[in-house]
């Protein structure tokens, strides 16, 4: 069974959206299944030689020429390796929206046989909309909206994603599964208790992920902790919220330490006492299961997109603004140590039993195995 899986980037540049490939299809679920005869179709970037080893099966890297007026990775080359394996396929899962790809694959699927799967990743939702506002509604209406609506089936990684898939696309089948999570063994792990609490942050800086807002808020609630903001630069941010925090005299507790990634990253996670994510707009966070599995306590917002969190005592809530950050963060601080711990526990609980990475690709199987004809309808599945 041949599956080709699309991504712009096959890299750490592109996020949480390489983490889900990466983790999901080495998975000993795929690797046994009839799906393991896979192709992974994306962009050279600075990292893709080296993090497309780590995916499984073929990969193919174009270049992109002129970026600064290519924003969609329009590939001749691409497109003409494409067709020529777009007679085999079976399925195709695209795992990006408002690029070229999503033109290439509509216009094929007009004339082929292939079933198409697309994962939005939270492209759809109105502050993921309204960020470059003009091309995305122009995009829509030339291309994606088209693009969605002829799609097998949509996946979305929870219900208020299913929301907004379905305003624009009524018809489709929408199927709602999470991402996963690795889990550490908590037997073997034991975090540094530094003099300092470490409240971490871990992933883009994009002003989407509220980090201005926190850095306004950190300097309101001031008190004895220490807030380390790690990830990729997107858009020049970071000399934003550099500025920032010199301009509110921050250096001594707010540490801003670029892109971490494995080894480095695990030992952020090791070290921190709590984890924050006060986001606008998300799809379904990695960076907040990957805390829970080290048993952080964590801060978030609705829009992260896991209430669960919030009913399993493992989150406290917070909105972006200014003024909710503080009162989460004064929550936070006034927390002794078992509470703490019981919040951190609670969130490792919920992600084993909910958010493992194998019993994510068993639902994504079993929703390629319903696509192709094999099998009934899964539970996870929306018609309406």
């Amino acid at each position: 069974m041949s599956l080709n899986v699309l991504n712009p980037h096959l890299s750490r540049k592109g996020g949480g959206i390489y983490t889900v490939i990466s983790e999901l299809y080495n998975t000993k679920v795929f690797q046994k299944s009839e799906y393991s005869d896979m192709s992974f179709w994306g962009c050279y970037d600075q990292f893709s030689q080296v993090d497309s080893l780590k995916l499984p099966g073929i990969k193919h890297l174009y270049t992109i020429k002129h970026r600064s007026i290519n924003k969609f990775n329009y590939s001749r080359a691409f497109r003409n390796d494409f067709k020529d394996i777009i007679h085999s396929t079976d399925l195709i899962h695209l795992h990006s929206l408002w690029q070229y790809p999503s033109i290439f694959i509509d216009n094929f699927q007009k004339k082929k046989t292939f079933k198409k799967i697309i994962s939005t990743h939270g492209m759809l939702d109105k502050w993921a909309l309204d960020n470059n506002k003009f091309y995305k509604k122009l995009a829509l209406e030339l291309f994606e909206r088209a693009n969605l609506n002829s799609a097998s089936c949509i996946h979305a990684l929870c219900e208020q994603e299913y929301i907004d898939i379905r305003k624009i696309a009524p018809d489709v089948p929408i199927a709602i599964i999470p991402n996963g999570i690795n889990l550490i063994n908590l037997q073997f792990h034991t975090r540094t208790h530094a003099p300092q609490k470490t409240l971490l942050f871990l992933g883009r800086i994009h002003p989407k992920k509220g980090l201005e807002n926190l850095i306004r808020a950190w300097k309101i609630a001031n008190y004895n902790w220490l807030l380390v903001i790690a990830g990729p630069d997107e858009n020049n941010h970071m000399v934003q919220l550099s500025q920032l925090i010199v301009d509110l005299n921050l250096e001594e507790t707010v540490k801003l330490v670029g892109p971490k990634f494995e080894n480095d990253k695990a030992i952020l996670l090791s070290n921190a006492d709590a984890f924050i994510l006060p986001s606008f707009s998300e799809g379904l966070p990695m960076s907040i299961l990957e805390a829970w599995s080290y048993s952080l306590p964590v801060l978030m917002t609705p829009q992260c997109n896991l209430p669960d969190g919030f009913e399993m005592k493992s989150a406290i809530k917070i909105q972006p603004e200014i003024d909710s950050i503080v009162h989460g963060l004064n929550y936070l601080f006034s927390m002794d140590e078992v509470d703490l711990n019981n919040m951190g526990l609670n969130g490792y609980n919920l992600v084993s039993e909910r958010y493992t990475w194998e019993s994510v690709a068993k639902k994504m199987t079993e929703l390629y195995d319903w696509v192709l004809g094999k099998t009934d309808e899964p539970p996870f599945i929306r018609l309406d």
